[in-house]
């Protein structure tokens, strides 16, 4: 046997001894149809991804739907009842949606409610194996019909995380006792919701811990979402208003033990959090697109935010709103893209007495020059121990500002500035300080 024989011996005889728990966990990273590909690699891959609990179906990865919907079918049956983790179900393919005439439309329509209830069962097969997660992506072009979610996802024991990555409509709700009674990681993204099915969906999540909701509001209706979630600790929101939508749109949520908040929200958007003093960890940030234009849109931070002890803000939320006073804050991190300077190093600071912790990110600022009065805020003179400063590029009203600080802050420990963007201005910096 030649060198390269043996060589091919070797790297065979390795591959055929990984174990069973190995082999899964290789598959574990790869869709479901790859993962049936490796049957061909040796007999000892011969149908080992059917020892993997996750399963992972992209339609988008297939000539024609038909071949798609057999393959899943395929796989559900011949794993047979064994368990199924995680299911990923991604369809977005057209469905041939082009007619002409009535009847092709009508039988379009059909196509499209083939398909629903295709994916219908494919989600009540897994539930019924003990589904944990889920990772649904249902979108149905052109005409963009939104996905019906079907009845056993909400009464699923088993279902502990659920990402839904399209919009969704709802016909069926169970009591209020069988809700995801299991659920504690939810992600949904939607883009223009439809209004019933959104207030219907965020009703009473009872063991919910992790909450995502992102995308874009915008419909010819007021929202109005109300639910309650009294386990849950980490709650972010990115939503914006269509820029053609003027519609008020209002979420209340009732989560008494919240600890993590990270908000970003338009100032079309009312948000009231009802959280007592649970609330540790808040990052805000508030879009201000439509501030300058209608000032009686100005958002309120939500209730409970100032007992934080961290907390991150973006300039626009100074200029948005009126803050609390924070007692309980030592941290505070401010983006700075363009403010008001005066505002924000005399009147804001104001707000946290107790702060220690100053860490200042500038975000393309301008450069105007600086007026800043005589007043110094508390927390300047007694408490700031540290400040770190990035994005510093040296212009003046940079430097009035962190001379400011250096003049001002009594019990200053460190104070850091990062130089990256200074360039060809480092002696001018090296003057000024």
């Amino acid at each position: 046997m030649d060198s390269m024989s043996k060589l091919q011996a070797r790297v065979e005889d390795r591959l055929s001894a990984l174990p069973d728990e190995v082999i899964c966990h290789i598959l574990s990273f790869l869709g479901t149809k790859c993962a049936v590909r490796t049957t061909i690699l040796s007999k000892r891959w011969n149908n080992k991804w059917t020892l993997v609990p996750n399963l992972d179906f992209e339609d988008e990865e297939f000539y024609r739907l038909v071949h798609f919907k057999r393959f899943v079918n395929w796989v559900l049956d011949f794993r047979g009842s064994s368990n199924i983790q995680k299911l990923k179900l991604e369809c977005s393919r057209d469905i041939d949606f082009e007619w002409e005439s009535y009847i092709e439309k009508l039988n379009a329509e059909r196509r499209r409610d083939r398909y629903h209830s295709h994916i219908w069962r494919w989600i009540d097969t897994a539930i019924g194996r003990n589904l944990v997660e889920l990772d649904l992506n249902i979108e149905f072009f052109p005409d963009g019909n939104d996905f019906g979610l079907p009845r056993s996802l909400f009464e699923s024991n088993t279902l502990e995380v659920l990402k839904l990555g399209s919009n969704f409509i709802i016909s069926y709700l169970p009591m209020p006792r069988n809700y995801f009674p299991s659920l504690k990681m939810l992600n949904v993204s939607v883009h223009h919701p439809h209004k019933y099915s959104m207030e219907k969906f965020f009703c009473h999540f009872p063991v919910l811990e992790d909450l995502a909701i992102d995308g874009i509001l915008g419909q010819k209706e007021d929202l109005n979402v109300n639910f309650t979630a009294p386990k849950l600790k980490t709650l972010r929101i990115y939503l914006e208003v269509d820029k053609c939508d003027y519609h008020e749109h209002c979420f209340y949520i009732k989560a008494p033990n919240l600890e993590n908040l990270d908000l970003m929200q338009d100032n079309f958007i009312n948000f009231t959090l009802e959280t007592p003093n649970s609330l540790v960890k808040a990052e805000v940030d508030l879009i201000g697109r439509y501030a300058k234009g209608k000032p009686d849109h100005a958002i309120a931070l939500p209730e409970g935010i100032s007992n934080v002890k961290y907390l991150s803000l973006r300039d626009n939320t100074f200029e948005g709103c009126l803050l609390p006073t924070f007692n309980n804050l030592n941290h505070l991190k401010l983006c700075l893209c363009d403010c008001n300077y005066e505002r924000l190093l005399t009147e804001s600071l104001k707000s946290f007495p107790n702060l220690e912790y100053l860490d200042i990110e500038y975000r393309s600022l301008s450069q105007e020059e600086l007026y800043l009065p005589e007043f110094v805020p508390f927390c300047l003179l007694s408490r700031l121990k540290t400040v770190p400063i990035r994005g510093f590029e040296g212009h003046q009203v940079d430097m009035e500002a962190a001379k400011y600080l250096l003049h001002n802050i009594r019990v200053l420990k460190k104070m850091t500035i990062d130089t990256y963007y200074l360039h060809n201005k480092m002696e001018v910096v090296y003057k000024e300080f």
